[in-house]
């Protein structure tokens, strides 16, 4: 491991695999509908309308997030191209991003060997993984978010300018919200607690960059109330504080428990495993011991934050990942130096052993039930890698190998390249896929373009043109209450027709009978061109 001769060169390594294992095969897999469509749809608009202060969605204003984000993704679309690596490029430099300040901080507060561990636990933890790779706000908050509090914490502990603090709290606010400055401030007030020293709030040199932070993050809401009078009630009100206490995503209090240990696997064994060195470390009055506790108390922070909330969805959690990462890179760098005596460790290394051992059992299963075909050979190859990855990390899991994380981590990244692979096979048949690829064999400029019902603001991005859209969705309500319905929301089919003028039109909608029925009742020519599991695609000639 590098943790011993070059552990910077270590934790850049480890970056680039990040960023890697983010971007592979990434052209390959069509965008999740709904979700990274609606992201990479709105930055679409922008740059193609041109407007940099208000994101927009079917040409509505949409205003439920910050603009930080789309800037970001319409400039990497810009650079890059209008495909799922300009969309989803954000996500991956963020992913990476956390890993290299999450090794760095960690190195520098609790050793070479803590800093290039943390970087491999957080680069091939199963939730960071998985947010790196889509097109969503949560790997960009992350990263802002942790950058920040990191600052904050160097910056005390070494006396050194909060301003890189204030810096990148501004930027997560303008990536989410004002979360990023309660979940910052909640932070580090527990941190001040448990630490029993208040004097950094009582320091001049702390607030100094406040007003740095209210001009980067307050400007775009002045300026978006000053557009739109009303913007701030909705945007801090409803869109923040309605939607917490709602019943929208509604779950129950411990409800993230589950999701923090699945999210975290592999490596959750090993975390559980380390916890008489961690509570060993928080007891020690020692810089070590202090920045242990920094991060403990931001985990905590973030996973109670969210879970007092009755709306709740899974990426929120994803802050405290880097924080576990650096706890259990301090633990697992101790094991391996031999500072540490971890009984339970080679057991907990074992346990990823013997489950990738058993796990080819479970592949006859696993290709009944796919959703696709999946040739023999690859099945192979999977159960082959499968058993030499358990062989591996079982010959390497004795007492304080270093070679242990290491491998554990190699089998993550390639398990990842594998699922790479087989995804986009799998998404195209669950996706709105089959209806761009119809379309774009056979829309021209001259034909009609309708959303007629669903939601899929990926078909858009892929065409690169902006559809009729029927009906609407709660999401735009807002946009629409502001600036009306826009040149492309309809609410009628007369409307519909007077803006077609007797088109040929392809209508974009949700696989469901009634649609089906409405629009086959059509004077004219009605033709089903795709019939999937989520959409369908008609084309009506009048």
């Amino acid at each position: 491991m590098a943790a011993g001769g070059r552990p910077l060169a270590g934790i850049l390594l480890v970056c680039a695999l990040s960023l890697g294992l983010s971007l592979f095969h990434t052209r390959s897999l069509p965008l999740i509908d709904r979700d990274e469509g609606r992201y990479a749809e709105a930055a679409r608009e922008m740059l193609s309308a041109g407007d940099w202060l208000v994101p927009r969605l079917f040409g509505v204003a949409y205003l439920e997030k910050p603009p930080l984000f789309y800037w970001l993704t319409a400039a990497a679309c810009r650079t890059f191209g209008v495909d799922e690596l300009g969309a989803r490029l954000v996500s991956a430099v963020s992913g990476a991003a956390a890993v290299l300040a999450a090794g760095l901080f960690a190195r520098r507060t609790l050793g070479d060997r803590a800093g290039v561990i943390a970087s491999l636990v957080l680069a091939t933890s199963g939730l960071h993984l998985v947010l790196a790779r889509v097109a969503i706000t949560d790997a960009l908050f992350s990263a802002l978010l942790g950058g920040a509090l990191m600052a904050y914490f160097i910056a005390e502990a070494e006396h050194r300018s909060f301003l890189p603090f204030w810096l990148l709290a501004a930027a997560a606010t303008l990536t989410k919200g004002p979360v990023a400055a309660v979940l910052c401030g909640l932070t580090i007030l527990g941190h001040l607690a448990v630490l029993g020293d208040w004097r950094t709030l009582r320091s001049g040199r702390f607030w100094l960059g406040l007003p740095l932070y209210l001009a980067l993050a307050g400007s775009w809401l002045a300026l978006l109330e000053a557009r739109f009078p009303g913007f701030l009630y909705f945007y801090v009100y409803k869109e923040h504080l309605l939607r917490a206490a709602g019943d929208e995503h509604r779950q129950a209090f411990y409800w993230y428990v589950p999701w923090v240990l699945a999210g975290f696997l592999p490596w959750t064994p090993m975390l559980a495993a380390a916890a008489p060195a961690i509570a060993e470390r928080l007891r020690q009055a020692t810089p070590a011991g202090v920045a242990v506790r920094f991060a403990v108390v931001w985990a905590a922070t973030v996973l109670l934050f969210f879970s007092v909330p009755r709306g709740k969805l899974v990426p929120y959690i994803l802050p405290m990942f880097p924080a576990l990462a650096i706890v259990l890179g301090d633990a697992l760098a101790r094991w391996t130096s031999g500072q540490a005596r971890l009984g339970s460790m080679p057991r907990a290394f074992g346990s990823v052993g013997a489950v990738l051992l058993v796990a080819p059992a479970a592949l006859p299963l696993a290709v009944h039930f796919a959703p696709i075909p999946v040739p023999i050979p690859y099945v192979v190859a999977v159960a082959g890698a499968l058993l030499a990855a358990g062989a591996a990390v079982l010959a390497v899991r004795r007492r304080g190998d270093e070679r242990a994380p290491v491998a554990v981590a190699a089998v993550v990244a390639l398990l990842q390249c594998g699922a790479a692979i087989l995804a986009p096979s799998i998404a195209r048949r669950l996706t709105t896929h089959p209806v761009v690829e119809i379309l774009r064999a056979r829309l021209t400029a001259a034909d009609g373009f309708v959303h007629y019902s669903g939601y899929f603001p990926n078909v858009p991005f892929y065409l690169g043109r902006v559809p009729y859209f029927m009906f609407g969705n709660r999401e735009l309500d807002f946009g629409v209450s502001l600036e009306g319905n826009g040149p492309w929301l309809v609410d009628t089919m007369r409307q519909l027709e007077e803006r077609l003028e007797r088109r040929r039109t392809f209508f974009v909608l949700r696989t469901r009978e009634r649609d089906l029925q409405a629009l086959a009742r059509l004077p004219g020519h009605v033709e089903v061109l795709h019939r999937g599991r989520t959409s369908s695609l008609v084309e009506y000639r009048p």
